[in-house]
């Protein structure tokens, strides 16, 4: 959950036996084991604080704090979707060159702080589509909005320099493919009873 971020590992270490410590003192200290609640506790609190202090970037705090929200939950609205084959997918592409003046800023400030980041290798965003840079969420942010930090194929959203601008100053944008993408098959479809 760290992407790589030493300073997310320390955090995330931090917070893990901090809870452990002071919950279930006994487990941490005579067994060596911290519960899975406590990591999870911690997770969502490194998590939390991460997206809170996005807002004290210098110039493009509030673009980028709205920008990780709108694009949290539009992957938030992808896992909640069962007819997705894979509800995990956290990626999205854009054409870098497209943006301009303080949004073209703006999305490379969040790049250069690790709220988004660049997918290693280049890829397709889709089937027959050209090989292009992906880009990730950082997955600190994961348990905020309940999205897998799995990274796999399914959904890249694809987005044009007015999409990012959208997702910098609107409220709730919706997932451009939902619904879209192929159903999982064999699923059974029970009631509540």
């Amino acid at each position: 959950m760290s992407s790589g971020i030493v300073g997310h590992f320390i955090e995330l270490c931090r917070h893990s036996f901090k809870y452990a410590a002071f919950e279930i003192p006994d487990e941490l200290f005579n067994n060596g084991i911290i519960l899975k609640d406590q990591q999870d506790k911690a997770a969502r609190e490194v998590a939390f604080t991460e997206l809170q202090s996005i807002q004290r970037i210098e110039d493009y705090g509030n673009l980028l704090y709205k920008f990780t929200l709108n694009i949290g939950n539009v992957f938030s609205e992808y896992h909640k979707d069962d007819r997705m084959r894979y509800p995990e997918t956290n990626q999205f592409f854009v054409d870098k060159n497209s943006l301009e003046g303080k949004y073209k800023s703006a999305f490379d400030a969040a790049l250069k702080w690790s709220i988004i980041q660049r997918k290693s290798s280049i890829q397709q965003t889709s089937p027959g589509k050209h090989r292009n840079e992906i880009y990730t969420i950082n997955r600190i942010f994961s348990p905020q909005f309940g999205i897998s930090y799995r990274t796999r194929g399914g959904v890249c959203e694809e987005y044009k320099a007015q999409d990012i601008i959208d997702l910098m100053t609107k409220d709730e944008i919706r997932p451009q493919k939902m619904g879209s993408m192929p159903v999982k098959k064999n699923v059974k479809q029970e009631g509540l009873f």
